[in-house]
């Protein structure tokens, strides 16, 4: 079962890359490195987990490793709660 956080997540990275359907994102898809997502793309998405889910993401916690996924996103997104 998606998590609400995942499910928004996926959404928002829906919205991010515009023409890809919800079956081309899952929770394990490499978003970084296969280069779906570039670096815009990913303030784009921190700006989206800070105001979304009321965390502070500092700039450390901004790289590829963090955010190559939705599990990754999620699981910094509760790291940072």
């Amino acid at each position: 079962m998606t998590s609400t956080i995942k499910k928004q997540l996926i959404d928002q990275v829906k919205s991010v890359l515009e023409n890809t359907s919800e079956s081309e994102v899952k929770s394990h898809t490499t978003l970084v490195t296969s280069g779906l997502i570039d670096s815009f793309a990913m303030l784009e998405l921190v700006a989206f987990m800070e105001s979304e889910f009321l965390v502070k993401i500092e700039v450390e916690d901004i790289e590829a490793k963090n955010f190559d996924s939705i599990d990754a996103m999620e699981n910094l997104i509760q790291r940072l709660k």
